[in-house]
């Protein structure tokens, strides 16, 4: 067992670094139609985006994320971010969501799967996500 131990300032100190540390830190939310599992090796090529007008990526800024930690869990949440699709033959259903690195698009930063699927209506409609990102802590061993 290690003797280290990351503290709720600590951990809220790592969360704001990764989420609200420069501009460097801006990512894209991109809509996903795959139900693909993430694994540790994806790239965003991996995936497939959804292509519908109006479900175009989001960039989320360092503004867009508040952090707080609780119970040994520091959490990032995003502001809403909101799609309007415009109407279309019908038939598409995004599935999951994955971030990425606004500056180069090619570094796949986390990946979520919507807790339910959306099936885009054909006459067009919204779709509204909070992104929570907890980082835990470990636990004071042994």
């Amino acid at each position: 067992m290690s003797d280290e131990l990351v503290t709720n300032a600590g951990a809220l100190w790592m969360i704001d670094v990764l989420v609200q540390a420069s501009a460097a830190g801006d990512v894209d939310v991109i809509l996903l139609t795959d139900t693909t599992p993430f694994d540790l090796a994806d790239t965003p090529g991996d995936h497939t985006p959804n292509t519908l007008t109006g479900g175009e990526p989001q960039t989320l800024s360092t503004a867009n994320w508040s952090t707080s930690v609780t119970s040994g869990t520091a959490f990032a949440v995003s502001t809403l971010i909101s799609w309007g699709f415009a109407a279309y033959a019908g038939g598409v259903t995004i599935q999951q969501y994955m971030v990425v690195d606004t500056a180069t698009g090619t570094k796949l930063i986390w990946g979520g799967v919507l807790p339910t699927p959306y099936l885009v209506p054909s006459g067009g409609g919204i779709l509204e996500l909070v992104i929570t990102w907890p980082l835990n802590q470990c636990p004071e061993g042994p």
